[in-house]
């Protein structure tokens, strides 16, 4: 009976762990609807001013990194037909962009007394990296690697400068 017990306990302790780990790196993150509303809705939701209870609560933080590690290029081209928009990646990015600059501006005081608001700051950092490469390929699938690489400041590879400075 000992023995179960603390096989259970160290089964509990690792699935929490896992739990954290595939949070952390988006693999649980929320399915967005796509029907045209609540592509509407997301939209509208992150065209709100921020407010500094953005900033503050991790809840919030966490909220909008999984809607970011959520996005995929299909739901992109969704918002692109929707705003008719050749950038659909725009609204999210000024978005993403205005709430790290509000969290580390105005809430950088909660962030040194919060764990919880650090580690969900890193989950929407990590959230935010991981919307930028799909947006860069779904750029780059649409508009070539030239513009795509322009709009995301992206250095291409030396092999890359050098076959450009050959052509």
């Amino acid at each position: 009976m000992y023995i179960a017990k603390q096989a259970l306990s160290a089964a509990q302790a690792t699935e929490e762990r896992l739990t954290a780990v595939m949070t952390q790196f988006g693999m649980n993150a929320p399915r967005l609807p796509r029907d045209a509303p609540s592509v509407r809705g997301l939209i509208d939701e992150i065209q709100y001013p921020l407010a500094y209870e953005h900033a503050i609560k991790p809840h919030i933080v966490r909220y909008f990194g999984g809607v970011l590690f959520a996005i995929d290029e299909t739901y992109l081209e969704a918002v692109g037909l929707l705003l008719k928009s050749k950038q659909p990646w725009i609204p999210f990015d000024q978005f993403a962009h205005g709430l790290e600059r509000m969290i580390h501006r105005d809430g950088a005081e909660a962030l040194g007394l919060s764990d919880d608001l650090r580690l969900a700051v890193k989950y929407f950092s990590t959230a935010r990296a991981h919307f930028r490469r799909v947006s860069y390929m779904l750029c780059r699938r649409m508009h070539g690697s030239r513009i795509a690489d322009e709009l995301f400041e992206e250095r291409p590879s030396p092999v890359n400068e050098l076959a450009a400075l050959l052509a």
